[in-house]
């Protein structure tokens, strides 16, 4: 299974170019902290976070479709990363 098997593709990944998009991940991720700052819900910071995962992976299909990159690779390659950083438990 892949990220893109998890998250439906969205409407936005034609509509939107990648600078598009990437503003729409940074205002989800915004909408996340601002949650958490009103001191709204665990369940309600969680639903933005969520928003930002949609957002970010549509972002990723932009890549994909739009500009050949090959996103089970880079996924691959920043676990590699992290996990060499002590990062993963």
């Amino acid at each position: 299974m892949t990220l893109f098997d998890i998250f439906p593709r969205t409407t936005f990944v034609h509509k939107n170019d990648i600078g598009e998009q990437l503003r729409h991940v940074r205002s989800e991720a915004d909408e996340s902290m601002d949650a958490f700052v009103d001191n709204e819900s665990a369940f309600r910071i969680a639903e933005e976070l969520v928003d930002t995962i949609v957002s970010s992976v549509t972002g990723l299909r932009i890549l994909a479709e739009k500009y050949d990159v090959d996103v089970e690779d880079i996924i691959r390659g920043v676990n590699g990363k992290n996990q060499f950083r002590g990062y993963h438990s």
